[in-house]
């Protein structure tokens, strides 16, 4: 089954969520949530997948624009610096 996430930029088909419930409601919670749902935590999770993606893909083109095979936390910080 596919869900289709669709956040203004983040828009993507995504199977399933490698991040696990438990961390994901926590850190829902830590933001001031007293309950969260298990749909709601399997949501953050494919939201944040698809958010990882498109930056890792941008990361990866400005290692090999650089000739590295290699990303580096730079790569990461840059792309998440000018995402807008």
């Amino acid at each position: 089954m596919y869900t289709t996430i669709n956040y203004g930029v983040y828009m993507a088909e995504v199977t399933k969520s490698s991040f696990t419930k438990q961390p994901l409601k926590r850190m829902i919670k830590s933001a001031g949530a007293k309950r969260v749902s298990d749909k709601a935590a399997t949501h953050l999770g494919k939201v944040m997948e698809t958010f990882a993606e498109e930056v890792l893909v941008k990361a990866e083109k400005l290692a090999e624009n650089s000739n590295r095979k290699t990303v580096l936390k730079e790569d990461i910080r840059m792309v998440v610096k000018h995402k807008d």
